[in-house]
């Protein structure tokens, strides 16, 4: 509980602008395009290539916060969060992100914050802290708002969690170039206390008695062992996966895979579900648990994947890195998320399960390097 006080004082001290001239707006609005587009060349309507500023219809309603944070005389961070009444929400929000499996009470404010970006120079520092604590304090303290909605790559889903964001809903949402889980906070003291999130102390102060009593037992399982983090191999409804000799899981030890399970979590991506595109960036690995999927580049098929491949692994050793090849799910596939950073921890742990998972992933690479090489020499046939 210290922590969550001593995040939630500490980044206050940082000073958040919210813009609202027109002046301000255009300096976020062309930060934005610098993130998004010139960046990360992420697919969004709202592109002005002229201009150089990536604007959308949410940017004019009067009932957004806008937020801006400055580094040394130039935008370091930007975030918006649009609030509305829940009567008033948008049908293809509603849809989209699965609202009714979180039953909310009528009449209450919900919030959708998004555009979040940081500059490359501090990303991962304190800066998506610093706007969370300004922005929830606006939400909760000042309009009563406690239901507060966001999406984010699965790659993030661990760094959302320390901020308070959890997943609710088994919808995923589906964008043109990459994939994002819809992600909530809410009413859940519990859940808040044990991420560490600064915006614990917000909540119990200001939240509706009543309300937090509602979802004080709220644990829905949505990505198996998210919250539980205490799967193994024997609680997975398939072991397809440990019967191809040529897949990464077939040469795992027992130890190792029941360590790289309990560590990750599970997400189901739906029949043409597009897991990630080339040029997106992202930082997780996933390892194929059933269903099937494809690799292509420029909308040629490379190869194809089946239960126990790996695939994304070098998004783990590189900052920012940028997918190469696009993947697409060609039957509805179980995969297994492991985040950034799994294999530090793996090492830390054991150095021999660290070992077997080296010698395992080198030998599914080859094979599959193998693979790719023999049809690109028949195809040339």
């Amino acid at each position: 509980m210290l922590s969550c006080y001593l995040k939630y004082h500490l980044f206050r001290q940082v000073r958040v602008f919210e813009a609202r001239s027109e002046e301000e707006k255009e300096h976020v609005f062309n930060f934005r395009y610098r993130i998004y587009h010139e960046e990360y060349k992420m697919i969004e309507p709202g592109y002005d290539h002229q201009r150089k500023i990536l604007k959308d219809e949410l940017d004019t309603h009067k009932q957004i916060i806008l937020t801006y944070t400055v580094t040394k005389q130039a935008i370091s961070s930007t975030c918006r969060s649009h609030y509305f009444q829940q009567t008033a929400c948008p049908r293809e929000m509603d849809g989209k992100y699965g609202l009714p499996e979180l039953s909310i009470p009528s009449q209450h404010t919900l919030a959708l914050s998004e555009r979040l970006a940081v500059d490359k120079n501090i990303r991962g520092k304190y800066l998506a802290m610093v706007q969370t604590v300004y922005i929830a304090t606006r939400l909760i303290r000042d309009l009563s708002t406690y239901f507060s909605f966001a999406s984010c790559a699965p790659s993030l889903l661990r760094h959302y969690s320390r901020l308070g964001y959890r997943p609710y809903t088994s919808k995923l949402l589906q964008f043109d170039d990459r994939l994002e889980i819809p992600i909530a906070v809410i009413p859940d003291l519990k859940f808040l206390k044990e991420s560490g999130s600064p915006v614990y102390p917000l909540m119990k102060k200001y939240c509706d008695p009543a309300l937090l009593k509602q979802y004080e037992h709220y644990r829905p399982d949505i990505l198996k062992n998210y919250l539980t983090q205490d799967a193994s191999l024997d609680d997975l409804a398939s072991d397809a996966f440990l019967k191809r000799r040529k897949s990464f899981f077939y040469h795992l030890k027992r130890p190792t895979a029941d360590f790289l399970i309990r560590n990750g979590f599970f997400l189901t991506l739906p029949e043409n579900g597009v897991l990630y595109t080339e040029k997106e960036h992202q930082q997780c690995q996933f390892v194929v648990i059933s269903g099937q999927l494809i690799l292509s580049k420029r909308g040629h098929t490379l190869i194809q994947l089946h239960a126990g491949d790996i695939v994304g692994e070098f998004g783990t050793f590189h900052d920012n890195y940028c997918r190469c090849v696009t993947v697409k799910a060609i039957s509805d596939a179980q995969l297994l998320v492991l985040p950034r950073g799994i294999l530090r921890k793996l090492y830390c742990f054991d150095t021999q399960l660290y070992a077997n998972f080296t010698e395992s992933y080198l030998k599914s690479i080859a094979l599959r390097e193998k693979k790719l090489i023999c049809k690109l020499i028949s195809s040339q046939r």
